[in-house]
């Protein structure tokens, strides 16, 4: 029986984007079998063109989230020797992170993606695994941006852009919530 008894915790839920890169190198179905192998449940997929609300909506606009991806590009920038203002125009973190959201949000709304849902123990951090680094160069064989991911960081900065980075996986059990209901409605899902 399929039906979950009300005393049993609800399992934990994770979303994962196939982002317009993927979906352009045909890459869902690669995509879906790797992330079936984690032993996590399927509870919701569609395909669909990404408005610039649900851009907007998806990529979280809270200054901690902001101030925090401006850092961590500075530190890129400095691994890499290279001049922060040539490529976002700033040295300020939270500046820097709201042109890294304008850029992620061009990105997601560049063509079709594939929005998924999967649930089960320790999803987000099964996902994550099975995902890979943010830059296809940084991650592990075997992971999913760096078996299917053809661009690099230095590349997307030097074009002043998203990484392409094939797929797009929660961080948290809280984001994945707030993700979740960005992307389906409660009937969308089993």
């Amino acid at each position: 029986m399929l039906a979950r008894r009300e005393s049993q915790s609800e399992p934990e839920r994770t979303l994962v984007l196939v982002k317009p890169d993927g979906v352009q190198d045909r890459r869902c179905g690669q995509i879906l079998c790797r992330l079936e192998e984690t032993g996590l449940i399927l509870v919701g997929m569609k395909l669909c063109r990404v408005t610039k609300q649900r851009a907007e909506l998806h990529v979280s606009r809270s200054v901690d989230r902001l101030e925090q991806a401006g850092q961590r590009e500075l530190q890129w920038c400095d691994k890499q020797s290279l001049f922060p203002m040539e490529i976002y125009n700033s040295v300020v973190p939270e500046s820097i992170g709201r042109k890294v959201r304008e850029w992620r949000i061009d990105f997601l709304m560049s063509g079709p993606v594939v929005a998924m849902v999967l649930e089960g123990e320790d999803a987000v951090a099964a996902i994550r695994k099975m995902v890979g680094h943010c830059f296809p160069e940084q991650s592990l064989r075997g992971t999913i941006r760096n078996d299917f991911g053809r661009d690099t960081a230095l590349k997307a900065a030097n074009e002043k852009r998203a990484v392409r980075n094939v797929v797009h996986a929660s961080s948290s059990p809280q984001e994945a919530e707030r993700e979740i209901s960005v992307w389906f409605s409660p009937a969308e899902l089993l």
